[in-house]
């Protein structure tokens, strides 16, 4: 941690959290889902208050608070870290809500848990006084948990729409059957047709763009710009807590002759790996707590949570490879570790396209998508 990223309460309170998540993150992966002590101290913690506004009894914290607070938490477990992180992505989503909207999401308090798809699914039509939806949507970290849900659909005709939806009106199915990050239980959403009220939807463009939700409102990041740092932070956490599993093991194994200088190369390498890695998303989530961004600022934040990830993973390899049969068994966190941070690392979010591609080209002073300078 640099000395410019200083905890803020998320943080402080996330400590508590990882105590008690740590014990259960093995019957958590068992089981597929969080337990409710888990999801009780996520809560007790503040994760899901981190962004309201703070008009709305909420902390309104800053990334960097979140992004330090969530690698700690992953330390202990990345699946509860990963629901963590998102839960407080999923409200600040619900900030670009109209201030109606907002008061009835959080009308019983800021500790209201969200889960939210950015990506178009199902249909949403105009209808008197709103929309009419329907639909399904894949992969909704937490659904089974929360009480409300940001839903992305798409529109004939026009630009997708975002729509708050209580929890009476859909169902969470548990479909999700994963190699790692399992306890994220993050399965299928599905919607029939229901009304939702204009109070309770913004377009979509709108948290692309970072536009104000409301008149005099502040700048905000655009979507791409931070989306990354919610699910690279539980990353960052599981990595050191393989490079920690990985030097217990180390120190307790009979090396071969000639092996424990190897051993120490390896050691060295992934934890200098993920220490680059925390530097990248610290001054990525610095960037995004003073707006506005430049449009090279927003390219490089994306960039960074990729080339983050992709440090982070090749730690996670190096040190499973090298851990031994015994580190590496089922019983042991090494694997399980492993599983958590190979999954977490195929999110979209993380991938090298079109982050590096858009980077490049606001680098080198032309269009993203455009052939030359």
């Amino acid at each position: 941690m640099t000395a410019d990223a200083r905890p803020g309460p998320l943080t402080r309170a996330a400590a508590a959290a990882a105590t008690a998540c740590a014990p259960l993150a093995a019957a958590a992966d068992r089981d597929a889902r969080l337990s409710g002590t888990a999801w009780a101290a996520i809560c007790e913690a503040g994760f899901c208050r981190h962004f309201v506004p703070a008009r709305l009894g909420g902390t309104e914290g800053t990334f960097t608070d979140c992004l330090l607070a969530a690698s700690l938490l992953a330390a202990a477990d990345p699946a509860a870290a990963w629901c963590a992180s998102l839960a407080a992505a999923a409200a600040r989503m619900a900030g670009f809500l109209p201030a109606a909207g907002q008061q009835d999401l959080w009308r019983d308090g800021p500790d209201t848990l969200v889960t939210a798809t950015l990506q178009p699914a199902g249909t949403a039509r105009p209808a008197p006084g709103g929309w009419r939806a329907d639909g399904q949507w894949h992969f909704a970290t937490s659904a089974s948990a929360a009480t409300w849900a940001l839903l992305s659909c798409r529109v004939p005709g026009a630009e997708p729409v975002c729509l708050l939806v209580p929890r009476q009106d859909w169902r969470a199915e548990d479909d999700w059957d994963s190699t790692g990050m399992r306890a994220t239980a993050s399965g299928t959403l599905t919607m029939p047709r229901t009304h939702v009220p204009a109070t309770r939807a913004f377009p979509r463009q709108a948290l692309l763009d970072g536009s104000p939700p409301a008149p005099g409102a502040g700048p905000r990041p655009p979507h791409d710009a931070v989306s990354g740092l919610a699910f690279a932070a539980p990353l960052l956490g599981a990595t050191r807590a393989a490079i920690s599993a990985w030097s217990d093991a180390a120190r307790q194994r009979a090396w071969p002759p000639g092996a424990e200088d190897h051993a120490k190369l390896t050691l060295a390498t992934a934890a200098g790996e993920a220490d680059a890695a925390a530097l990248l998303l610290e001054r990525a989530a610095a960037c995004a707590d003073q707006p506005p961004m430049t449009a090279l600022d927003a390219a490089r934040c994306r960039r960074d949570y990729w080339l983050a990830a992709s440090l982070l993973t090749t730690a996670a390899s190096r040190l499973f490879t090298t851990a031994g049969t015994r580190a590496t068994s089922a019983a042991g966190p090494l694997a399980r570790l492993w599983r958590d941070i190979s999954t977490a690392a195929v999110h979209p979010a993380l991938q090298p396209q079109p982050a590096a591609s858009e980077w490049a080209a606001r680098a080198l002073g032309c269009q993203p998508g455009s052939r030359s300078p």
